[in-house]
């Protein structure tokens, strides 16, 4: 597994929101940085884990919060990534 020092459910907010953390990575590239983030199956199984800690741990409103909002503005995770909660 990749090593990271943030943890999964952080690293899924910087990916729903680039208003979540600031990174002049994310500013300067956007989606174009999520979309190359997507392409390692060691990020997928990241945002797996984010997906769980969000939805398990109730001191993650803020994330939560985000994912909801994703959804419901019309937009879907990556085939992968709900492969891999499926599995």
């Amino acid at each position: 597994m990749a090593q990271s020092f943030l943890e999964p459910y952080q690293i899924l907010g910087f990916m729903l929101s680039p208003t979540y953390m600031r990174s002049p990575i994310r500013e300067h590239y956007g989606q174009q940085i999520i979309e190359a983030m997507l392409q390692f199956p060691e990020v997928i199984a990241i945002l797996k884990d984010g997906l769980e800690q969000v939805y398990r741990h109730a001191e993650h409103r803020e994330e939560r919060a985000l994912v909801e909002q994703f959804i419901q503005d019309g937009n879907q995770f990556p085939q992968q990534i709900l492969q891999a909660v499926a599995a």
